[in-house]
């Protein structure tokens, strides 16, 4: 279902996402109890726009689509351990947890791999039964999952970890229901954003949920997160707006889809944000500092950029062993 020359305006779309991920997790190390008023506001920015990420990376796999392929779902599940291995020895040296880090797959440690390793797996499936319905039928279907999967969760406590929408919707069932969206607009929206009406979108979205988010926590007098949990229903209109606008771009760029190809690097290691902030900033220290968005600048960007040098290097050495492999062969 995808074209052999990739839209660089798609790759670098799946490049922003993971990078807004680094960056909200970057900025979780903040200290909230010392932080000053606009490191927090900041903080109520970078989720409102930046936890359009996941939704965003998996409107694109539906769009496109998921085809079943056994050699890339292997290779796909080796490279995670590789890369979980990796981050581990970063944040937790040569130990018994680094070790840990071969279960990764098996264990369900990193939500976001096991979700998308199911999703190949039923991708198939999920495709004969849209072929199966009909329009309407799909618009009922989307609603069913709308008000059930992200409005009534957002809305109540219905995105606690203990719920079918777990850790407000960092879960198979919100991924599955983004996967379905992306279908529908490839099926039947192709076109329904233009570039202009997608971009106000987004602006104001993100303003709503601003709002909403700091005007909360303000009157409850403790921090209100919901309208900017993934399965939010602003943060699915804004990642439906942002994907829309991408898409309203086609160019191509050998760079960006290079360097697009370690997004999955990016979605494992990340986490050695730790190693870098224990070692070198130590973030939390200048949440009440105008410093700490330079400082958090730097962490996101020495983070991204070691996930990716360690992409191409596992690439690399794949290679060579292929190579070497083959030349024994010979």
């Amino acid at each position: 279902m995808e074209k052999k020359t990739r839209n660089s305006s798609i790759e670098l779309l799946r490049l922003l996402s993971v990078s807004g991920i680094v960056m909200m997790h970057c900025y979780s190390l903040i200290d909230w109890n010392h932080a000053s008023s606009a490191n927090m506001f900041l903080g109520f920015f970078i989720n409102g726009v930046c936890n359009t990420g996941v939704t965003c990376f998996i409107l694109t796999s539906g769009y496109f689509g998921v085809v079943w392929n056994r050699s890339k779902f292997v290779e796909l599940m080796v490279l995670t351990t590789i890369y979980a291995l990796l981050a581990g020895f970063f944040v937790h040296g040569f130990s018994i947890t680094a070790i840990g880090s071969l279960l990764v797959i098996p264990c369900y440690t990193h939500w976001f791999i096991a979700c998308y390793l199911l999703l190949m797996l039923i991708a198939p499936y999920i495709d004969v039964m849209i072929r199966g319905i009909n329009r309407r039928q799909f618009n009922r279907l989307l609603l069913i999952l709308f008000i059930t999967l992200s409005l009534l969760p957002t809305l109540t406590i219905g995105h606690s970890n203990d719920s079918i929408v777990g850790g407000g919707g960092k879960c198979f069932t919100c991924f599955l229901f983004s996967y379905l969206i992306g279908r529908y607009i490839r099926l039947y929206a192709d076109d329904f954003l233009k570039r202009r009406q997608a971009l106000a979108i987004f602006v104001g979205c993100t303003l709503i949920i601003l709002a909403l988010n700091i005007g909360g926590s303000v009157v409850m007098d403790k921090r209100i997160i919901n309208f900017h949990l993934d399965c939010s229903p602003l943060i699915i209109a804004s990642s439906i707006s942002i994907f829309y606008f991408f898409k309203s771009y086609c160019f191509h760029s050998v760079f960006i889809n290079s360097v697009a190809k370690s997004v999955f690097a990016i979605c494992v290691m990340n986490g050695i944000y730790q190693f870098f902030d224990r070692e070198y900033v130590s973030l939390a220290t200048y949440s009440a500092e105008p410093s700490f968005v330079l400082k958090l600048c730097f962490l996101v960007v020495i983070t991204w950029l070691s996930c990716v040098t360690a992409h191409y290097i596992v690439t690399a050495l794949r290679s060579f062993c292929f190579w070497f492999v083959n030349r024994g062969g010979a």
